[in-house]
């Protein structure tokens, strides 16, 4: 068996060797601290510098990237605006005509409907003239000479004229002669009456284009009533109203007269008060 002395070494030289063992490990694990630390130091710097380069090379991206679309944006900004600037000069432009036009189809509805109410009214008196009071010249106290410039100024045609100036005896009744002329007369307020109808429907169709629906029509009614009352006449030589035993056409057709009348001056009124 050991002595004690025996056992008392071994215990100590063991106590030596783990003593040795445990300083080994504590100055491995110091090492390896600091190591680590330094490393995870390194490391964290290296990451640290990296993040930066990559934020600033981001960024940097980043506001080219901004740069560029508001470039981009600018030019389609502008492009927009032009294109804007050019619908709205276009719709400035039509504006303006059309206002140009509206002026002068107002101006021209001032200047037509009175042209052609006038015709209208012309035309009217013409016919409604060769009736009523009527009243044949008796050609009292004139001579050859004066009955004339009488057929002259009334445009008597030549073969007319000569057949009355064949009948005509100065210093006689010239009953036949007074009778020749007052018949010429006649004929020729009825052509006159047929020359002012004709102007006044010309008129009314030169200038359709410028009336409403409504005046128009009106118009052609009055129209068509006079050449009725005219034709009547024409053909056999008497007015509506003995035709017709006293109707009172010459009453209506002034009632449609002055219904055109009435329309025209409601539209006209309308466009100035525009």
């Amino acid at each position: 068996m050991w002595g004690q002395a025996t056992i008392e070494f071994l215990i100590d030289d063991f106590l030596k060797y783990i003593g040795g063992i445990s300083v080994t490990a504590l100055v491995m694990g110091a090492i390896f601290l600091i190591l680590k630390t330094s490393t995870n130091s390194i490391i964290t710097s290296s990451f640290n510098k990296n993040l930066e380069s990559h934020k600033a090379e981001l960024t940097k991206m980043i506001n080219a990237e901004t740069e560029q679309k508001k470039s981009e944006l600018a030019k389609v900004n502008d492009k927009f605006r032009n294109e804007l600037n050019a619908e709205i000069e276009k719709l400035k432009h039509e504006q303006q005509r059309a206002f140009k036009d509206f002026e002068l189809y107002t101006s021209k509805k001032h200047e037509r409907y009175p042209e052609v109410y006038k015709s209208i009214e012309i035309a009217y008196g013409a016919i409604l003239s060769l009736h009523g009071k009527y009243r044949d010249l008796s050609f009292e106290n004139v001579n050859k000479d004066d009955v004339k410039a009488y057929l002259e100024m009334e445009g008597v045609t030549k073969k007319d004229m000569q057949e009355i100036m064949d009948l005509w005896v100065d210093g006689e009744p010239n009953a036949d002669a007074v009778m020749r002329i007052n018949s010429v007369r006649r004929r020729i307020k009825i052509n006159s009456a047929y020359e002012s109808w004709s102007d006044a429907n010309d008129t009314l169709i030169f200038n359709e284009l410028y009336l409403s629906e409504s005046v128009s029509e009106q118009a052609r009614k009055v129209l068509n009533k006079l050449w009725e009352y005219l034709d009547l006449e024409e053909i056999y030589g008497r007015s509506y109203e003995e035709i017709l035993g006293g109707s009172n056409v010459r009453d209506e057709m002034k009632q449609e007269k002055e219904k055109l009348k009435k329309v025209m001056k409601s539209e006209l009124s309308q466009v100035v008060s525009l």
